[in-house]
């Protein structure tokens, strides 16, 4: 191609996962690269005078794209007009690997131009022309391209599927391993941290094969090796297993000082003080980064170096030293600024923490809000939860808890959407299978988990227990003083079992406000709650429509009530409808239909169920006006995991892409309508007029079908 690094020009990954991949790209796709192109004027010159004198045949075919290939990137016509005298020409000779050669150069052209829709057109063509003739290695190699294109932009589904294709034509291990490492960098960036880890391991086996094979150990395959290990290292600390990520970079640091290469030493310096820092040894952390620090200055590397500083200062901050934390921010800052955009979001959100902590709140909120901004541009998840995390701390320390509620509540829905139990299990059971002494652990932590949950049980029942004894012992001492007192202590007796019924009624409705009724009852008979998977249900999700603005027309005494007397007429038609309430996240409401108890009406019984919560609420609008909300509903139907999360005051909740969507359909309503995905509405055409909106861009999701609930 024109200029491979075109591609990772465009790509904005964190810096581990673009150091893997420029890594893969570099060492194993250099090899399948076109040819260096010449942009020496003499060879152009000859090769005109060579063209005027061939025939028309393959010769002259391959002179037409030779003289193509001599333009510079700032000459794309004369390029493209060779190039496509090349494509007629094969044309009229019938010589398809010709045109095949032309179009695939074409579609370079196009690449190096930052024109990916003529790029993919034309490399889409190609792939075509190639499969006619049976061109297996073109195929993958342009499969491969528009893989990277797609992943350039974003668009990961597309990515995903180029990627497989290629992988299928592709059998080789030293050819399947980058597409493996990438499609993990694709779902490493998505969140989806148990398939990143299943494509990063099977790259490991391919390249210890690889490794095994040789004689002679080649250094860019060990490299190789401690890259995907310290990806790997990074998802197992954003699932926070400290312990397999501590190991992995381990692993990578002995391979670097074998190797003697200072960037992967930098790099494991840097994932060990990652871990220690998480795991609360600030002192140790700071040691390592302090390391990683040197090196990196010895490399010359400002964006490592910025990198570094960042962590150093959030280091400092758990350390307690803020003016030193300010210093080692700002000159990252200054390193970021000019071509490290990506990095910045990170670097604002630092800002804020140190200056909420001086109680220059005024800075720190501008600071979070431009990390906020940032991290929307560049469709990060993670940045834009962070910043809204310092923020809701700062709201609170200022004493201002509609604004903390509501940054907490952007908080929490970021959170989820990058972390769930239910990855943490997928994740747990791969690892287990790539080291099998893992499972003494796995015993071990399940044993723990029961006896906890059995503990709880315990705890619901404290107050029953306690009452019992107490009025036993009190039985006792009137029995002791005779017979003759039967009568009076068999009042007693009979008020104290009153007692115990009525104290272990309110246990019971207790646990009922928690939990469902059979997932309590399970709890009470085993002392422990199994996760389920459901694969036919209904997920609602409501809002209120400018939350703040109303609660700043209501004392605080006002918004809680006016809140509660909206939650309880959703809890009452809820309950009506059999749909099962799950929480409630400031001023959100969620809730499942067809949980714990599978059922096929599922979506017709929460649409109604949100067709009268829409009804109550523009009921009390009419009749309070601006002293109560406005909702926004969204539905959608799909697979969800449901369980008990927590130790300590835990809870039913559900989790699964179907909650995300439902989220996305919530916040994609407008204000008193109910928006369901397409999926509900093949589920409920037949019963409730629906009108179709098109397909609406989704947050995380691309372009969905979406539709009205009408009255």
């Amino acid at each position: 191609m024109h200029n491979l690094e075109h591609f990772f020009n465009r790509m904005i990954f964190d810096k581990t996962l673009f150091n893997l991949l420029f890594l893969f790209c570099l060492i194993h796709l250099s090899g399948y690269q076109v040819q260096a192109h010449s942009k020496d004027k003499r060879m152009a010159d000859s090769l005109q005078n060579k063209l005027k004198l061939a025939g028309n045949d393959s010769n002259k075919v391959k002179l037409l794209l030779k003289i193509s290939k001599t333009f510079t990137k700032d000459d794309t016509l004369s390029s493209l007009s060779y190039a496509r005298q090349s494509i007629n020409l094969s044309d009229q000779i019938g010589w398809t690997k010709g045109r095949l050669a032309a179009m695939m150069y074409i579609g370079e052209i196009y690449g190096d131009a930052n024109d990916g829709v003529r790029a993919i057109a034309y490399w889409r063509e190609s792939a075509t022309v190639a499969a006619g003739i049976r061109d297996t290695f073109n195929m993958a190699e342009l499969y491969n391209y528009i893989a990277l294109l797609y992943q350039a932009d974003n668009r990961f589904d597309s990515c995903l599927l180029y990627y497989q294709l290629c992988l299928s034509l592709r059998k080789e291990p030293r050819l399947q391993l980058p597409l493996l490492a990438n499609i993990g960098v694709v779902y490493d960036n998505l969140g989806d941290y148990p398939r990143a880890l299943e494509n990063y391991l099977h790259a490991i086996k391919l390249n210890q094969t690889i490794l095994g094979n040789q004689d002679k150990k080649m250094k860019e395959d060990s490299l190789t090796h401690a890259g995907l290990l310290y990806s790997i290292g990074d998802i197992y600390l954003e699932m926070f297993q400290y312990d397999k990520g501590f190991e992995n970079y381990n692993e990578v640091l002995s391979i670097s000082k074998q190797l003697k290469d200072s960037m992967f030493e930098m790099m494991a310096f840097m994932g060990i003080g990652k871990t220690l820092s998480m795991k609360g040894n600030f002192a140790g952390a700071a040691e390592y980064y302090e390391n990683a620090l040197i090196v990196s200055r010895a490399t010359h590397d400002p964006r490592n170096e910025s990198d570094i500083l960042k962590d150093l200062s959030n280091i400092y901050i758990r350390l307690g030293d803020a003016d030193k934390a300010l210093s080692y921010i700002m000159s990252a800052k200054q390193l970021a600024e000019p071509h490290q955009y990506d990095n910045l979001s990170k670097i604002f959100t630092t800002l804020g923490k140190i200056y909420a902590d001086k109680k220059n709140y005024q800075a720190s909120a501008g600071f979070l809000q431009q990390a906020i901004d940032i991290g929307k541009k560049l469709g990060s998840v993670s940045d834009q939860r962070d910043a809204w995390q310092v923020l809701s701390s700062m709201y609170e320390d200022m004493h201002q808890p509609v604004q903390a509620l509501n940054a907490y509540q952007s908080y929490i829905i970021l959170r989820d959407s990058v972390y769930n139990v239910d990855k943490a299990r997928q994740m747990t059971s791969t690892y287990m299978q790539f080291k099998f002494d893992s499972q003494q652990l796995a015993d071990s932590l399940r044993q723990s988990l029961a006896f906890d949950l059995k503990l709880q049980r315990q705890r619901v029942y404290t107050i029953s227990s306690i009452a019992t004894l107490a009025l036993v012992l009190l039985m006792s001492f009137f029995i002791y003083k005779g017979y003759s007192k039967a009568r009076k202590s068999n009042t007693i007796i009979s008020k104290a079992n009153e007692t115990i019924n009525q104290e272990k009624q309110v246990s019971e409705n207790l646990l009922l406000n928690i939990l469902p009724r059979d997932v309590a009852d399970e709890l009470k008979s085993n002392g422990k709650v199994q996760a389920k998977l459901f694969d036919d249900v209904t997920v609602l999700f409501t809002d209120f429509v400018n939350f703040t603005n109303t609660a700043e027309r209501l004392s605080p005494q006002q918004l809680i009530e006016e809140l509660d007397t909206c939650f309880q007429a959703f809890d009452v038609i809820t309950t009506k409808y059999q749909v099962e309430k799950i929480k409630t996240v400031g001023d959100a409401y969620l809730a499942v239909s067809g949980l714990p108890h599978a059922h096929a009406d599922h979506a017709t019984e929460i649409v109604k169920a949100a067709l009268e919560m829409r009804t109550f609420m523009l009921e009390r609008r009419k009749k309070l006006g601006d002293l109560t909300f406005e909702v926004r509903l969204g539905i959608h139907s799909g697979k969800v995991i449901a369980g008990i999360v927590g130790m300590k005051k835990f809870a039913y909740d559900v989790w699964g892409d179907t909650v995300n969507i439902a989220a996305r359909m919530e916040q994609s309503s407008d204000v008193g309508r109910i928006n369901i995905s397409h999926h509900t509405y093949e589920l409920v055409k037949d019963s409730f007029p629906c009108s179709y909106r098109g397909e609406l861009d989704a947050k995380n999701k691309g372009k969905m079908k979406m539709y009205f609930v009408e009255a």
